[in-house]
């Protein structure tokens, strides 16, 4: 079953899901075989990561491994709930300036 992961960084997002993606499959190992993810959108400095469920802790435990700023926002079930929480919900990390 695909669970949908919203998640946020300050960073450049492709380059930021090539890290996760990197280190998601190193902290694995073999068992990622059966895993994969898949970019589903970007919205502003959002992005939604399509995964496995079996997949959602080592992609989580990526995230918390990357030395660059990127929290889970949430996770949810369907794409179409994905995409309009990351639209939707207000930003976690505070724009530049902004005090």
């Amino acid at each position: 079953m695909a669970r949908y992961l919203i998640m946020e960084t300050l960073d450049d997002v492709e380059v930021v899901y090539g890290e996760l993606e990197t280190a998601a499959r190193g902290i694995a190992g073999l068992a990622w075989l059966g895993c994969g993810m898949e970019l589903k959108g970007i919205y502003g400095n959002r992005f939604v990561v399509r995964t496995r469920t079996k997949c959602l802790k080592w992609v989580r435990a990526a995230a918390a491994s990357l030395g660059r700023p990127v929290i889970t926002v949430r996770v949810t079930g369907s794409a179409r709930k994905a995409r309009a929480l990351a639209k939707s919900l207000k930003p976690l990390y505070a724009p530049s300036g902004f005090t």
